[in-house]
């Protein structure tokens, strides 16, 4: 049986902030000073305007002069681009706006991974209302203002520019151990020899709706703009080298998929109709390997969440998960290791379907879960819950 390639994916690094306020300039001194400590770094110029590639003078060429051993300009209206929100806005999304900017970003770097594939670490130029980790930065006397970095998430450091001589090569070396601590975090570390997967073979019986194919966006608009299931993909996609789909099979750019070029493999389950469990014991047997499982059905789950379970695993228990405030482990996300592969396949041939039965069979590493992120982890499971969403 072939096994699914496990390599880390490429960890990025946004460098924002508005128009004019030395994004460029900047990168092009941190370069050099990556590049000398022997890392291979790509540049992606994530731009809402029409550009040519590599165009004389131009920011991609830029970077490639500096170091970059891999430069190029994504557009949202290109074949790998997936643009649903101007990113030169001076006016911080709402809420339903924001989501769908940060899927299209995913979305895009998804598409565009196999360019990269191979470097340390990948600097976006813009994308600042995305979900990846951030420096900003700020010109003082920049015409359109300060860019507050309470308006963005997850923002690592503010740079603030002056003008004056040495400006730009002082705070560039300000950066470098940040990037540096990206590309090695526990979460990445703990991502290694683990795949992947989203659980979609539900029924949906409750909602009486297929919750893969629900849009991101509102449940009245065009899946086209992404779908829970391609949210989900996307949001794995940024931790592990490869993400599977367990329950159903789907090919990109079709309805599950709308906006994904890459492949996602995917596979029906070994017992159909046993629930979450059959999907887990599908994808353990099939990637041979350890395996952060979601279903699709958790449309506010975000890399906050993600990070902290991984950072989180403990590798010598079976599974890996959250835990309620009455100290009660919550199934899913779950980690859940190669070796109870074995226990769950004699639990569901026994006629067992429960998730929460089966972690009591087995060892698992229960995590405290912030009381500000456990709103990530709330299910739609009825018209109600799905109206509540938007």
């Amino acid at each position: 049986m072939s096994r699914i390639s496990l390599d880390n994916p490429v960890p990025a690094v946004a460098i924002c902030g508005y128009s004019g306020s030395g994004k460029t300039s900047l990168i092009e001194n941190i370069l050099p000073l990556l590049v000398s400590r022997g890392l291979a770094v790509a540049y992606l110029k994530a731009d809402a305007h029409r550009v040519d590639f590599d165009e004389q003078g131009k920011d991609s060429q830029r970077a490639r002069h500096s170091g970059a051993a891999v430069s190029f300009v994504s557009r949202g209206d290109g074949p790998d681009g997936v643009s649903f929100h101007h990113d030169d806005s001076s006016n911080p999304p709402a809420e339903i706006e924001r989501r769908l900017t940060e899927h299209a970003s995913r979305c895009t770097l998804h598409n565009l991974e196999r360019h990269f594939r191979g470097c340390h670490l990948l600097l976006v130029e813009g994308m600042k209302y995305s979900a990846l980790p951030k420096i900003l930065v700020n010109r003082l006397d920049n015409p359109r203002g300060i860019l507050p970095a309470t308006s963005l998430r997850r923002v690592l450091k503010e740079i603030r520019l002056s003008g004056r001589a040495g400006d730009l090569r002082e705070a560039a070396k300000k950066t470098i151990g940040i990037f540096e601590s990206v590309i090695d975090t526990p979460s990445c570390r703990a991502a290694r020899g683990v795949a992947g997967v989203v659980l979609a073979g539900g029924s949906s019986s409750r909602l009486e709706l297929d919750k893969a194919l629900l849009p991101v966006a509102h449940p009245d608009s065009s899946s086209s703009r992404g779908t829970w299931l391609e949210r989900a993909v996307c949001l794995l996609a940024q931790y592990f080298g490869e993400v599977a789909i367990a329950g159903r099979v789907v090919a990109g750019g079709g309805s599950e998929l709308p906006n994904l070029k890459r492949e996602v493999k995917s596979f029906t389950d070994r017992h159909p109709g046993a629930g979450p469990l059959a999907g887990i014991e599908s994808a353990l047997e099939k990637l041979g390997s350890a395996a952060l499982v979601l279903p699709c059905d958790l449309p506010l789950l975000d890399e906050d969440a993600i990070e902290l379970l991984l950072s989180g695993r403990d590798s010598s228990a079976a599974a890996t998960v959250f835990r309620t405030d009455d100290g009660l482990p919550m199934p899913l996300p779950m980690i859940i290791e190669i070796d109870a592969l074995e226990p769950l396949t004699r639990y569901l041939d026994s006629g067992s379907r429960s998730i929460a039965g089966f972690l009591q069979t087995i060892s698992t590493k229960q995590l405290p879960l912030p009381r500000e992120l456990q709103y990530q982890l709330t299910n739609i499971n009825s018209p109600e819950d799905l109206e509540s969403l938007y």
